[in-house]
């Protein structure tokens, strides 16, 4: 038995945007058709039902899917694995820990180092929760998270975490760095804290990049079959250690079986401008880095545009995973965004 969740965004050749949307289940190599269909979509479809029939396993669906979809040039393709234990979902933060973080980020009475902190603690803990279908901890996904200051990138886990690369969430939530008071918390509440907020020096972003390869690398060694990682990058300011599109570059070719690893940024300013949130285009961007910032960034997946959508943030055909002068809000909706993968098993 085996079970595989593809999405397929079929775009009509004539309009060039999102025309439909199905989700086809294959279980023991039977397809069942969720919701109508393009007819590009059911041209794919009759492909993989005649391609699958020998099949036996999900990765076997997964290739003939891929076989089949070759030469259909309206339909575009995502699958999406399931998580499981097996199959864990991995989640990169690479965190700006430069001097410039310890300013006030806008009118939250906070520095954005210390609200950059405050989020990502939150969506690890809200990721974990994500983890107790039954009331314990499962390592439906693994964590990294990448700190980038002063003169180097380091790896952001502090107390029993120190020094380890991807921890799964079992893991994570046994062994927070400490539990703090929420902010403007009025009834008591409190929250893990992994990561610590930082602010020092210089920014090292190549550095931080490549170590996010490095480590995937390293973890997709184990884990072939599990969706591609997704890096999310937080800064505020521009790399200072050397140009950032070839080691980005080299960072998104890595993956598992199921596709490349997906990088997306968030750029804090401070500026009281506009935000904007997930451009198709860099054309609108003001200066050269934060378009060679956009330039480096993934495309959205269908599955998060609609996440997007949901959260009531407006996406186009080719969105990027890019917010320019991110607030407060856009910093909450890209990780929510950011962390969006595959279905649970």
């Amino acid at each position: 038995m085996f079970s595989v969740d593809l999405m397929l965004w079929t775009v009509c050749p004539d309009r060039g945007d999102p025309a439909d949307f199905t989700g086809v289940q294959a279980i023991d190599g039977g397809l069942d058709l969720r919701r109508g269909a393009h007819p590009a979509t059911w041209q794919l479809i009759e492909r993989v039902a005649t391609m699958i029939n020998t099949q036996s396993d999900g990765q076997g669906f997964s290739s003939a899917f891929q076989a089949a979809s070759r030469g259909l040039s309206p339909v575009s393709v995502v699958t999406r694995p399931e998580i499981s234990r097996e199959r864990p979902g991995l989640f990169v933060f690479l965190i700006d820990q430069s001097q410039s973080m310890g300013g006030r980020f806008l009118d939250t009475g906070y520095s954005k180092a210390q609200a950059v902190a405050y989020t990502v603690n939150q969506t690890i803990y809200n990721l974990i929760l994500n983890c107790m279908p039954y009331g314990e901890v499962e390592d439906y996904y693994h964590f990294a998270a990448v700190g980038y200051g002063g003169s180097e990138a380091r790896l952001a886990w502090g107390g029993k975490l120190e020094g380890l690369q991807t921890i799964p969430a079992k893991k994570i939530a046994a062994n927070p760095l400490r539990v703090e008071a929420a902010p403007d918390a009025a009834d008591g509440d409190t929250y893990p804290v992994w990561i610590a907020p930082r602010n020092q020096g210089m920014t090292p972003m190549c550095q931080a990049l490549s170590c996010a390869r490095e480590l995937i690398d390293d973890w997709t060694v184990d884990f072939r079959q599990s969706p591609p990682p997704i890096v999310m990058n937080i800064t505020d300011g521009e790399a200072n250690d050397g140009d950032i599109e070839p080691v980005a570059s080299a960072l998104k070719q890595t993956g598992t079986d199921s596709g490349q690893t997906l990088l997306f940024n968030l750029c804090l300013t401070g500026r009281r401008e506009t935000t904007k949130t997930y451009p198709a285009s860099s054309e609108d961007l003001p200066g050269e880095y934060h378009r060679k910032l956009f330039d480096i960034t993934s495309e959205l997946p269908f599955y998060m545009a609609k996440v997007a959508n949901d959260l009531g943030v407006e996406t186009v055909p080719g969105s990027r995973g890019f917010v320019y002068n991110g607030d407060m809000i856009s910093l909450v909706h890209f990780l929510t965004i950011g962390t969006m993968t595959a279905n649970r098993r």
